[in-house]
């Protein structure tokens, strides 16, 4: 036997080896990403702003590990901060889409509004090795500059995609508007003052966030 003919041989038995203990992974996989909200009167008391109380529509995106749709501590962009007052997904989503073209973004996904409570919406992503983080927003409505969120869950682990996790929603504050009630009169925000999760009474109970409904992500394939 050749000695190219050997390497090809040898590359072919190790790669049958490997697939069958289970070492490699693909380089990419589709969730599910499913949004339930809890946020009711009973649940969060305090000023509740009644029957048009719901969740936004939303935008998210599976993106690279140095891509935030949001952060703790950052300032706000446009997006959001159109998101977080209006509940409208643009220009987030031109934002995202700027991103989306300089690879920071892969797969971009819509989220329907959640009208009541118990009511969950759904959407579908592709995550890859590029960009194996997601995130997402929805604005809490009606508010001044209200949403909820997660931003830059990992779904690849120790060189695995996850098979599903679950994690609690709470509100945040973009820190676009200096109102601190559901229907008071907008206030201004000049300048932006930095996002973090929203610490106003009817968030909060005992000194700790309460959380205002739950996010489960699962791999489809």
């Amino acid at each position: 036997m050749h000695g190219i003919a050997r390497l090809a041989l040898a590359a072919a038995i190790g790669f049958t080896a490997a697939a069958q203990a289970g070492t490699l992974t693909p380089s990419n996989a589709l969730y599910e990403i499913k949004v339930e909200r809890i946020w009711n009167e009973a649940t969060h008391p305090a000023a509740w702003p009644g029957d048009v109380a719901h969740f936004s529509p939303g935008i998210g995106a599976a993106h690279s590990a140095g891509y935030r749709l949001f952060a703790d501590g950052a300032i706000a962009t446009p997006g959001l901060e159109t998101l977080s007052q209006k509940g409208k997904t643009m220009p987030f989503d031109r934002e995202i889409a700027g991103a989306q073209d300089q690879g920071a973004v892969g797969s971009v996904f819509m989220l329907s509004p959640v009208r009541i409570s118990g009511g969950e919406v759904s959407a579908q992503f592709e995550a890859d090795d590029e960009h194996p983080m997601v995130s997402f927003a929805q604005m809490v409505a009606p508010s001044p500059d209200w949403f909820t969120g997660v931003t830059a869950v990992s779904l690849k682990r120790d060189g695995r995609w996850i098979d599903s996790e679950t994690m609690p929603l709470y509100a945040w504050d973009s820190g676009t508007n200096a109102a601190t009630t559901y229907t008071a009169t907008k206030i201004e925000q000049r300048p932006f003052v930095p996002t973090a999760l929203n610490r106003a009474p009817m968030f909060v109970r005992d000194g700790n966030p309460v959380p205002v409904g739950k996010v489960t992500i699962r791999k489809v394939r």
